[in-house]
């Protein structure tokens, strides 16, 4: 059974409850700032493969605008 059964079950045969302490508060934070690196990472790599793509295109146009010269 899965464990939310297993805890109904025992409720009803009358097991008392016992207090739990909550986790810290950094935990659902942990998660957060785990996207959040995620997501800076991928932004960094999309920035730098935008900007190796803007380079390979101004060396195109070098060798056009020469191409085009001639």
């Amino acid at each position: 059974m899965d464990p939310r059964s297993n805890l109904m079950s025992a409720i009803r045969q009358g097991v008392t409850l016992k207090k739990v302490v909550p986790a810290r508060t950094e935990v659902p934070n942990s998660a957060d700032n785990e996207l959040e690196r995620s997501i800076k990472a991928a932004m960094l790599r999309m920035k730098k493969v935008s900007a190796d793509s803007d380079e390979d295109e101004r060396g195109d146009d070098e060798t056009q605008s020469a191409d085009w010269d001639s």
